[in-house]
């Protein structure tokens, strides 16, 4: 049997599940795509109060085989942008050879659960990966763009504004203010 979940952040994610399943005895075996698998029987009592336990971290057990392969290409994405492990290849040779699917066929399936493109998906995990660093006021826009492995800091200005609506500089004033306390 196995166990996908979903969460923003895999490493919580992956701690409370752990410790859940600890917790009743059960033995599990951890792979690096944000699954687990379960090689016994959960009784029927167990698994909804461990389903009950994970969905107050908002984390929920994922039986569907598709979905579990969005949950996957959404880990992998993750781990791309928060982890800074950028592939050598493009993202879409990356996903095929990490999950064994072609590309299209990762797509497809990515689209119809989600409603996006991967690579709207990866831009819009990189655009809240970017605010979160300009909240965080350590590092230049120049810095957080090479930090997000954009090409140059012009091209990551205009993805930022085109997801936000607002430049960097106006997102940076903004933040400047609610640290302020001027709404």
């Amino acid at each position: 049997m196995k166990f996908h979940f979903s969460c923003s952040s895999l490493l919580p994610a992956i701690t409370v599940l752990e410790d859940e399943l600890e917790k009743y005895d059960i033995s599990f075996r951890r792979h690096d795509d944000g699954f687990l698998e379960i090689n016994q029987h959960i009784p029927l009592e167990n698994r909804s109060r461990i389903e009950n336990s994970l969905s107050r971290y908002s984390i929920r057990i994922i039986e569907d085989e598709k979905e579990c392969l969005v949950q996957r290409i959404k880990n992998i994405l993750f781990e791309i942008v928060y982890a800074q492990k950028q592939p050598q290849t493009t993202l879409s040779s990356y996903l095929s050879d990490r999950l064994g699917y072609s590309y299209g066929f990762l797509s497809g399936i990515f689209a119809a659960h989600t409603f996006c493109s991967i690579e709207q998906y990866a831009i819009m995990i990189k655009t809240e990966r970017a605010k979160r660093l300009i909240i965080e006021d350590e590092i230049s826009f120049k810095e957080i763009s090479e930090k997000l492995a954009y090409s140059s800091l012009g091209h990551f200005s205009k993805q930022f504004k085109k997801c936000t609506g607002i430049t960097l500089s106006e997102f940076r004033k903004i933040i400047i203010k609610r640290k302020n306390g001027n709404n």
